[in-house]
């Protein structure tokens, strides 16, 4: 998940965003803080109770709060509020999204395998027909037969030898000789919320594995979902090199409990600062 989006001057005066505000402060303010949170086609949980934890955690407000809010939006047309297989999720059109984020290469606006959240209802998989240009790439490259010329008269006719069978090639389909692809796990919702806000992205099986053993163990989404956003707020911005395996902090250990209630920490002083602060009479006491 990208850790900013683009915002443009445009949304000041967006018709729809002045319908919005007709409803008061909240839906603006959420709709532009769930922005960043969104994956590369626009997309994420549509959860009242996911969406609060992930958007807005230090508000003072329910999920029904966020509910009102999530239908106020999607009534003027800004999002689209939707529900696959029991859960919900929210998206932005695709032509509003891509338009201003200019960044996200073409190969993502043409192919939305790499999104965690299913496409709105209508709305075709970018990828679906992939497929379409090369079998006529195909059908076009097989040879055809040639119409056979009219046979010229002959004087005496002479005993034709049998035709040979033919030893033409024939082409297989693109999609017969294809190996059956894997079907992808199907994560939980829940999970999904965890996921999207950690920097690292190599290790989603195992860690759906851990995530279910700690249910198992007593956690609750709720306290994980708290912890991993309590670790990831404390790296600041950092390398995602340098961040956890998801599948490791979720793992055998006590790195939920412990960022559950992480501690302050303590900001050592540098021997350089101690000089100056000292040269101008400061107490380091």
């Amino acid at each position: 998940m990208a850790r900013r989006r683009y915002i443009s001057t445009d949304i000041s005066t967006d018709a729809k965003i002045a319908d919005l505000a007709q409803y008061g402060s909240l839906p603006l303010l959420l709709y532009t803080w769930a922005i960043p949170h969104m994956d590369d086609w626009g997309r994420m949980s549509g959860n009242a109770r996911q969406f609060k934890l992930l958007v807005c955690p230090a508000l003072d407000i329910t999920a029904k709060d966020v509910e009102e809010a999530m239908q106020q939006i999607a009534a003027v047309g800004l999002w689209q509020r939707y529900e696959v297989d029991g859960r919900w999720y929210i998206a932005i059109s695709r032509k509003n999204w891509f338009k201003y984020q200019t960044y996200i290469n073409k190969n993502k606006r043409t192919n939305d395998d790499g999104s965690q959240f299913p496409p709105p209802p209508g709305q075709k998989n970018t990828n679906e027909h992939r497929e379409t240009p090369h079998m006529a790439a195909v059908q076009q490259a097989m040879p055809q037969k040639a119409a056979s010329p009219s046979p010229s008269p002959s004087p005496s006719p002479s005993p034709s030898p049998s035709p040979r069978p033919s030893k033409e090639k024939h082409m297989s389909s693109p999609g017969g000789s294809a190996r059956a692809k894997k079907p992808k796990t199907d994560y939980s919702s829940d999970f999904l919320a965890i996921y999207q806000c950690w920097p690292r992205k190599d290790d989603q099986k195992d860690a759906y594995k851990a995530y279910n053993a700690r249910l198992k163990e007593g956690f609750s989404h709720e306290q994980m979902y708290l912890a991993a956003n309590n670790y990831v707020a404390s790296l600041h911005d950092a390398d995602p090199r340098f961040c956890k395996m998801l599948k490791t902090f979720l793992g055998p250990g006590d790195h939920i409990g412990y960022w559950l209630d992480p501690p302050v920490p303590v900001q050592k002083m540098s021997k350089a600062a101690e000089s100056i602060l000292e040269y101008m009479g400061g107490d380091l006491d």
